[in-house]
């Protein structure tokens, strides 16, 4: 009987370990993010699956809203030249794609001319999206521009938006992962998925 006492306290205390570290994982992310209203939220598609229509990566089809609605946006509600605007994808029957945190997205707005050809291509009327997760370490990126650039404050990283988010200052050395849009019946779509891999490279491999 003692045996199991002893090993049922092990098991007990390797989860409680485990629970801190995610919390406390989970609570860096949310502070950074802000106003997306996360708590709870990271829990979605741990409890449901990738499958979950909320856990599900953005699709193409999908509305973009804000972090705190479910209207779908317009370019025009993306001020231009401006620090990024938080957003998520909705599918068309209204299920806002806010299950896992590695969806968010950061809008931002460019008058279309001044933009190369590259990038003008994968932007709805001007407005570009990018996923907040620094592919460095996996730290969210910093909600202000340090000035053209996006900026992440974990260590360093910077990443142009008028070059499709490529690195401009590592340690990162993946561009920041992006959807390409399109605008439809006036409002920002998804035209199609995220163009590289979700995530930091190097967690569990730093000071964080």
């Amino acid at each position: 009987m003692a045996d199991v006492i002893n090993e049922l306290n092990q098991s007990a205390e390797a989860q409680q370990s485990c629970n801190c570290a995610c919390v406390s994982r989970r609570a860096v992310l949310r502070g950074v993010a802000g106003v997306a209203g996360l708590a709870g939220l990271s829990s979605v598609s741990s409890v449901f699956g990738q499958d979950a229509p909320e856990a599900m990566r953005p699709q193409p089809g999908d509305f973009i809203v804000s972090a705190n609605g479910t209207t779908p946006l317009t370019p025009a509600d993306v001020r231009l030249n401006a620090n990024p605007f938080d957003a998520w994808a909705m599918s068309p029957d209204g299920i806002v794609r806010n299950g896992d945190f590695d969806n968010s997205l950061m809008l931002l707005r460019y008058e279309p001319d001044t933009l190369p050809e590259e990038t003008k291509a994968r932007a709805g009327e001007g407005v570009l999206a990018f996923n907040v997760i620094c592919t460095h370490a996996g730290c969210p990126v910093s909600s202000e521009l340090e000035g053209p650039l996006i900026k992440c404050d974990c260590h360093g990283s910077r990443f142009d938006p008028t070059k499709n988010g490529e690195v401009a200052h590592g340690p990162a050395r993946r561009k920041l992962p992006q959807l390409s849009l399109t605008v439809v019946d006036g409002k920002l779509s998804v035209a199609s998925e995220f163009d590289s891999r979700i995530g930091g490279d190097m967690v569990g491999e730093d000071d964080r």
